[in-house]
């Protein structure tokens, strides 16, 4: 486990050779000495060799965003260890008739209203910045609290990067609007 002031410090630092932020991780942390599976940046890397601090080689395989890639770590029996990426197949027919039975046997709930908001709940600012991965804000304290109730716990916290859409001021349900966006599955 990293700790929080390493992480910081890393991602505060200059991109190390190319090699983007799990890069740099594995170059200052010893740990990652044998292979690093990138499944949060944005980067699609299919196998990359870097160098650890060590100066040994290290394969990185970074995985892309909204499910581009599916990530691969290979060990032999001789212990060789490569990464790389598995593409998702094409949607099939059963696939998709499966979720569209499953859409039409919720639509009720889906469309009901869970919560009412006086103000729209935001991720940014209005100058663009994104509040909820630094600071307390109204959408994050409103997702901690769904979550809380739901668990039927007394504390719940969110991982600000998880909360990704605006819900809009007014009613707020699983599905609004003629496009059908899952506005509590997005947020």
């Amino acid at each position: 486990m990293i700790s929080s002031a390493v992480s910081a410090a890393l991602f505060a630092d200059q991109d190390l050779q190319g090699r983007g932020k799990a890069g740099k991780i594995c170059h200052y942390v010893l740990l990652f000495d044998r292979a690093v599976l990138d499944a949060h940046s944005h980067s699609i890397i299919p196998c990359r060799i870097i160098m650890n601090q060590d100066e040994k080689e290290v394969p990185l395989s970074s995985t892309g965003t909204k499910l581009a890639y599916i990530g691969q770590l290979t060990i032999t029996p001789s212990g060789t260890i490569t990464t790389g990426l598995i593409a998702y197949p094409e949607k099939d027919e059963e696939t998709t008739a499966y979720i569209q039975d499953f859409q039409t046997d919720f639509a009720e709930d889906m469309n009901r209203v869970v919560r009412q908001s006086q103000i729209p709940l935001s991720i940014s600012s209005e100058t663009g910045i994104r509040m909820v991965r630094s600071r307390e804000t109204a959408i994050g304290d409103f997702c901690a609290d769904a979550y809380r109730v739901v668990s039927d716990a007394e504390i719940a916290f969110v991982n600000g990067g998880g909360i990704r859409a605006d819900l809009p001021k007014g009613n707020i349900t699983c599905c609004n609007g003629p496009a059908k966006r899952r506005q509590l599955f997005t947020a």
